[in-house]
């Protein structure tokens, strides 16, 4: 009860004194953008040199996480594609808003800006956070910045469900053909990464967590069976100098046949290229969900 009174005071206080924020960004470019992936002829890096971290302390205290992670990946990662929006793109999203945004635009208060997206839209942190609410929320404030229109296009299994305005849903599994239109694309991109152990006794794919991360780039040589994509991370602690590049590299190809697909996931294996995200000893990771967000006119 009392850390549910504790949040019920984060999500409806004024914004909190500065020192008391335990992160915040600033709103940039990258200075020095990496070089594309040697050995491919396509490819694109739209990766910056901040991200919004799900373990700040204050979302620790507000989520009720007794540990050192919050359960907070979606909103944190979706929030993150909105301030990305903003600087990437401001001719069309530069009016999109954000709780603890500074006068000039330059700095966010990462906590703030977390715990205001899921204020806006009714998201308990308390209880499993459902991946759709998410993405009718990342249209919401779509919508409040000026973008109308259907933008938000969401791939996931799961279940049929009305579409909300501005959501387009599709209830199947993404295919490497959905990450490498998503890419091609420009559109900002949040992926769900799928956690799944193999029963040998049973013979099928056991659910063991999942993770959503933001997609900031690709490489892709056509007609290979596979796409690079980078990807923030917001569990990652990664060096924010204002020039370097906020980016794991992730690789994402077909299932081996070798085992049933992993349902209700697709069947497109992750493996982690550079960066530290998803080696977990007898874990394997699969593409478990596509979040795509047209912010061009």
């Amino acid at each position: 009860m009392l850390t549910r009174v504790v949040l019920f005071l984060l999500l409806v206080s004024p914004p909190l004194a500065k020192e008391s924020v335990a992160e915040e960004v600033h709103l940039r470019h990258s200075l020095r953008p990496p070089l594309p992936l040697p050995g491919f002829t396509e490819g694109a890096n739209r990766s910056t040199p901040f991200y919004l971290w799900q373990n700040d302390p204050l979302l620790i205290q507000g989520s009720g996480s007794s540990g050192e992670v919050t359960p907070l990946c979606i909103p944190a990662t979706l929030t993150n594609l909105l301030a990305r929006a903003r600087v990437l793109s401001p001719e069309t999203a530069g009016n999109i808003p954000l709780a603890g945004l500074s006068s000039d635009n330059q700095k966010l208060e990462g906590a703030q800006a977390i715990l205001g997206f899921m204020k806006s839209c009714g998201i308990d942190p308390l209880s499993p956070i459902d991946p759709k609410a998410a993405a009718e929320c990342a249209a919401h404030f779509l919508n409040a910045g000026g973008l109308t229109g259907e933008r938000v296009h969401l791939i996931r299994r799961l279940g049929d469900r009305d579409p909300a305005p501005g959501i387009r849903y599709e209830n199947r599994a993404p295919t490497l053909s959905d990450l490498i239109d998503a890419a091609r694309s420009g559109d900002e991109i949040a992926l769900t990464l799928a956690f799944m152990v193999w029963d040998g006794n049973l013979q099928r794919w056991k659910k063991s967590g999942s993770h959503m991360v933001n997609v900031t780039g690709y490489a892709h040589n056509p007609g290979e069976n596979r796409i690079l994509l980078h990807i923030s991370n917001p569990t990652r602690r990664y060096r924010m100098d204002g020039s370097t590049a906020v980016f794991d590299t992730l690789q994402i190809t077909p299932q081996e046949r070798d085992h049933p697909e992993p349902a209700p996931y697709a069947p497109l294996r992750v493996t982690t290229v550079s960066g530290r995200l998803i080696e977990f000893e007898g874990k394997s990771t699969f593409v478990g969900g596509l979040i795509r967000v047209r912010i061009s006119p």
